[in-house]
């Protein structure tokens, strides 16, 4: 019987998930990173991709909603400043299509993170 690990048990999800759209790579995998510890994060997003680059993959796939949940993931894992970055991209985004939920989301985030209400160390590894 073969020993399951950690690493081959994310190296299979990340197979399955890469077979998958973008848009909903992306919910999955975000959805992994609510579920999960932020001191695994590190693992899932070098299995999965950047959060960064999913977030982006989301957004091009037309996908706002499932961009805004990766917010934090990228704030962790990219550091504050790509978070800015992803953040006014999301919110262009919800905006170009009259998004209300999506824009009040990233209106409360960006509050959180420019009162300092949110940081790197809400997670593990940032990196800026």
């Amino acid at each position: 019987a073969r020993t399951l690990t950690t690493a081959t048990l994310l190296e299979a999800v990340a197979a399955l998930v890469s077979a998958i759209g973008a848009a909903e790579r992306s919910r999955v995998v975000a959805g992994c990173a609510h579920k999960t510890e932020p001191s695994h994060w590190a693992d899932l997003f070098r299995a999965c991709g950047r959060p960064d680059d999913l977030l982006y993959e989301s957004l091009a796939a037309g996908d706002a909603r499932g961009a805004i949940l990766l917010l934090l993931p990228v704030l962790t894992e990219c550091g504050v400043a790509p978070c800015k970055i992803a953040l006014r991209k999301v919110q262009a985004a919800a905006a170009a299509c009259g998004d209300a939920h999506v824009l009040k989301a990233t209106g409360r985030f960006e509050q959180r993170l420019v009162a300092g209400g949110l940081s790197e160390s809400d997670g593990v590894g940032g990196r800026a």
